[in-house]
């Protein structure tokens, strides 16, 4: 009997199954980051296939990098919030900018 092989699509759909115990046990949010890496695992499949001996992924590990995403996912989300707030205090401040000088050209030319 030949050995058995199977494709690196095969390889990476194996182990996005792997995953899907874990995946039940998690919250939606974190169901939707863990399927953003499923996204990942098959868009990167040749890679994972070249290193077979290091798969499949170790649970432990798995959940740092989890909880990695999401808190990075909050710190850009706080930062965009902090954007998004001095863009509005900057467009406040540039109308503020154009109304002093409409002032200070209304009183050149009254005086």
């Amino acid at each position: 009997m030949s050995p058995q092989y199977i494709t690196v699509t095969e390889l990476a759909n194996q182990l996005n199954a792997d995953l899907e115990p874990l995946m039940e046990m998690l919250s939606p949010s974190d169901q939707r980051i863990v399927n953003k890496f499923c996204d990942y695992i098959l868009q990167q499949r040749v890679a994972n296939a070249n290193v077979t001996n290091l798969l499949p992924l170790e649970v432990g590990l798995f959940l740092i990098q989890l909880e990695e995403h999401k808190h990075n996912h909050h710190e850009v989300t706080e930062i965009h919030n902090q954007l998004q707030e001095l863009r509005g205090e900057n467009t406040e401040l540039h109308r503020l900018l154009q109304e002093l000088k409409g002032e200070i050209e209304r009183l050149k030319t009254a005086a």
